[in-house]
């Protein structure tokens, strides 16, 4: 459907997030985004964002954290803009792995898809066939059969996490204008970090992000990070 389709451009208006008393309108390009025509229910769709780094994934407490808000607010935008109705959210990463490896590597999805085989088999047939062919992730399935989190979830639970994504997108503007400037980086990030080595603040005053659940994001999007926020301060007591 969309190619490099501008957030806030002619094809997709821009969603806006609140803070106190503001709101701001949020902008970016989205690589690519898949729909069809299902009836009564209008569009569905997915959206699909290419990564060179091979180990890009979508895990709940990299979104919970802030870390990866991309493709939930990229999601919102398409959601509330256009009506439609999203069933994935994916990263596809890319390398030379293809040509190296040959058939020890293949192209795959990484995100979350909408908990239902009927769908998964429409954005993919090969979903569930033995093989590896499929770009999806692997079913993960509950004793009665049923597809499950964190990979795949219920309608209502894409949507309450790009709620919680736009919430703490706005709380994250607040912030910014509050002057809130003191870095409080992520459990592991200044490992990575090409400065870490003559930079003050490598490894002082790190913040981690425990296990989350689904249901986290509902109970949190009035207050983003909370269980992060309280675990800092757990620890600042100790200290």
């Amino acid at each position: 459907m969309y190619i490099e389709a501008w957030i806030g451009g002619e094809e997709i208006a821009s969603p806006t997030v609140k803070w106190g008393d503001s709101e701001t309108a949020l902008h970016g390009k989205i690589d690519r985004v898949d729909a069809r025509d299902d009836g009564e229910c209008g569009k569905l769709f997915y959206i699909v964002d290419y990564k060179t780094n091979k180990s890009a994934g979508l895990a709940l407490k990299d979104v919970y954290s802030g870390k990866k808000l991309q493709l939930y607010l990229y999601m919102e935008a398409i959601a509330e803009g256009k009506g439609w109705t999203p069933v994935g959210v994916f990263y596809l990463p890319l390398g030379d792995d293809f040509e190296r490896k040959e058939r020890d590597s293949r192209l795959c999805y990484h995100g979350n898809v909408l908990a239902s085989d009927e769908e998964a088999a429409r954005i993919d047939p090969h979903f569930g066939a033995e093989g590896g062919e499929c770009v999806l992730p692997s079913p993960s399935r509950d004793k009665e059969g049923a597809l499950k989190p964190p990979t795949f979830l219920r309608a209502e639970e894409l949507r309450e996490i790009g709620e919680y994504a736009k919430s703490l997108a706005g709380a994250g503007a607040a912030d910014i204008a509050d002057g809130v400037i003191e870095p409080r980086s992520l459990n592991g990030a200044c490992d990575y970090c090409d400065y870490a080595s003559i930079c003050a603040w490598a490894n002082v005053r790190v913040v981690a992000c425990p296990s989350v659940g689904v249901a986290d994001f509902a109970a949190d999007c009035a207050a983003p990070r909370r269980r992060m926020v309280a675990e800092a301060q757990k620890e600042e007591v100790e200290e």
